[in-house]
């Protein structure tokens, strides 16, 4: 004898069908989503911001120096206080000095891969005089050289007032300040 049926009528199933299948709307939230964020990486990737030659996490610190113990600032330190593991050559600085008697530069001005600037990033506290312009007398940073961190480089105060520096690594300013020059290198 077959059961009998209380009242209650079963839903039928339809062929093929799951009751714990992800909804078609869900599925293709979650596919546009994972699209998404893979797009995003391989553009990040693709556009190099994981690149180490940028120096994003480069800084400097510059303050007047006494090199004749005088108690008069005739020269601006420069120290590399971070590079993020990476070394700097003459091909990668750029130094710009404004001071009361005009603009000097250090570095390659017009990208060809040449230093044509002014001799001013000295490795020693010496300077003579060129056409006017204070200069490094001796060492010169440049190829070879490097600067690392820690290493401090010296600036000639060209003139008696505010000198503005603005130092460049690889095309990023790292250090845009005010150094005041009480006298000139002797």
């Amino acid at each position: 004898m077959p059961p009998q049926q209380t009242g209650a009528t079963a839903i039928p199933r339809r062929p093929g069908r799951r009751d714990g299948a992800v909804s078609p709307v869900i599925a293709t939230i979650l596919m546009v989503a994972i699209t998404v964020v893979l797009a995003a990486t391989v553009w990040y990737w693709v556009s190099g911001h994981d690149s180490e030659e940028e120096p994003s996490f480069a800084s400097a610190a510059a303050r007047g120096y006494d090199a004749n113990n005088n108690a008069a600032t005739d020269w601006v330190r420069l120290t590399l206080t971070r590079s993020d593991g990476l070394t700097y050559s003459e091909r990668s600085i750029h130094l710009s000095v404004i001071g009361p008697n005009g603009v000097l530069t250090y570095g390659d001005s017009d990208g060809d891969g040449v230093h044509d600037g002014d001799d001013i990033l000295c490795t020693t506290p010496a300077a003579i005089v060129v056409s006017g312009k204070r200069v490094c007398d001796g060492v010169v940073l440049g190829d070879p050289s490097q600067w690392d961190p820690g290493a401090t480089l010296y600036v000639p105060c060209q003139a008696n007032g505010e000198h503005t520096l603005v130092l460049t690594l690889r095309s990023t300013v790292i250090l845009d300040t005010k150094v005041r020059c009480e006298e000139t290198p002797a």
